[in-house]
């Protein structure tokens, strides 16, 4: 610089310098590269769906409610809430639930290989005065070809 009396002076640049500007970029560099595998969805990687859910609940008058009712093939997992008095077991497609206490919940994974209509009911169910010698309890679900 002119007339601030300073001199420049240039320097080589030191082995332990360029040791540690190329180490510097090498760890920035790594970082970007990590950020992007753990951001990016794999290609290559089997990509595998999240399994439906089906929400069915148990009332005291037996009526049993199910969303969605209708629902492409494949495997979808019932969460079964039992809001009757008496314990249950719920079934669809030949699976039957274990024991639903009152008030308690059970999941039951079920397959379904082809699009049709599937019945659903209680598995232990026997008509009574209690319940007004209801023939069945239950309903019917569709299960659809896919999206």
């Amino acid at each position: 610089m002119r007339g601030s009396g300073l001199r420049t002076v240039k320097r080589p640049i030191s082995t332990n310098a360029r040791f540690f500007g190329v180490i510097a970029v090498a760890v920035v560099c790594a970082q970007v590269l990590c950020a992007q595998a753990v951001s990016a969805p794999r290609a290559n990687a089997a990509h595998k769906p999240k399994m439906l859910t089906i929400h069915a609940t148990i009332w005291k008058n037996l009526v049993i409610t199910v969303a969605p009712k209708t629902f492409p093939k494949g495997t979808v997992v019932f969460k079964v809430r039992n809001r009757d008095v008496q314990p249950h077991k719920f079934t669809i497609n030949g699976a039957v639930s274990q024991s639903i206490r009152p008030g308690g919940s059970a999941s039951l994974t079920v397959t379904f290989r082809k699009a049709s209509s599937y019945e659903f009911t209680l598995a232990d169910y026997v008509p009574t005065a209690a319940t007004g010698y209801q023939s069945a309890v239950g309903g019917i679900i569709k299960v659809t070809k896919g999206a």
